[in-house]
């Protein structure tokens, strides 16, 4: 009776042993894992505090970035409204360069004019020239010398020195009396000019008298006769005569 009670005794305390060490074994193999599952949430949680703050840096670097694009913006605006008012202040500037280049040039064109030298008091006399004197007459049939005689006015904003001055003068069929091959640039028509008679004169910005002679070798007939008078190529002054 007392050996069956010593095996029970025994069992129990087999039975109790075995429960400890399998608790124990269990209590350890969860610790382990529970000490796993906080390392990996440990990991977990580095990384997303990592992340975090990757994204604040990106967040950062994203404020920063709209700020610069809204600078630029600005400066883009203020350079676009800028340059419109350059550009219209050139229009206005480059308008003016042409009025002020336009009415230099009208100024230089009535000074051009003005610099031409003017004729005044123009007289035209034939003559019959003999061999020992010569006499005023109106007849065709006797003239062979034409006289043209007259002024040139003072004027101070013309080049001073010598002056070609040229007559043409016209028959009453409209041909140029003289020498046909004798000819000049008339500025008034960009043409050669043919002229009756020449003479080269000193001008000195005053009043100076002008007698050039023309002697004809043509015959002349009644009728009306024009005279042209031309100063270096320019034209200056026109006399009508008839002759008898």
């Amino acid at each position: 009776m007392e050996t069956k009670k010593i095996k029970s005794n025994r069992r129990f305390a087999i039975i109790i042993t075995a429960t400890f060490f399998l608790s124990s074994f269990i209590s350890v193999k969860t610790i382990i894992a529970l000490n796993k599952k906080v390392n990996e949430e440990g990991i977990t949680v580095e990384r997303a505090m990592q992340d975090n703050g990757k994204i604040d840096a990106a967040k950062k670097k994203l404020k920063e970035s709209k700020n610069v694009k809204a600078d630029c913006e600005k400066m883009i605006t203020e350079y676009i409204k800028e340059n419109d008012k350059l550009q219209t202040e050139n229009n206005s500037l480059r308008r003016s360069t042409n009025n002020l280049s336009q009415e230099i040039e009208n100024l230089k064109k009535k000074l051009e004019v003005a610099k031409i030298l003017k004729i005044y008091d123009i007289e035209i006399i034939g003559y019959k020239v003999a061999k020992k004197d010569s006499k005023p007459s109106d007849k065709a049939k006797e003239i062979n010398r034409i006289s043209s005689i007259f002024e040139i006015a003072e004027n101070f904003l013309a080049e001073p020195g010598s002056k070609e001055i040229y007559i043409v003068i016209y028959d009453t069929k409209g041909l140029v009396l003289g020498t046909q091959t004798n000819k000049f640039a008339n500025k008034s028509n960009q043409k050669a000019q043919v002229y009756s008679a020449l003479k080269s004169v000193e001008y000195e910005n005053l009043k100076t008298k002008v007698n050039i002679d023309f002697d004809c070798k043509q015959k002349l007939v009644k009728g009306k006769y024009k005279v042209d008078i031309y100063i270096d190529g320019t034209y200056s002054e026109k006399k009508e005569f008839v002759l008898k």
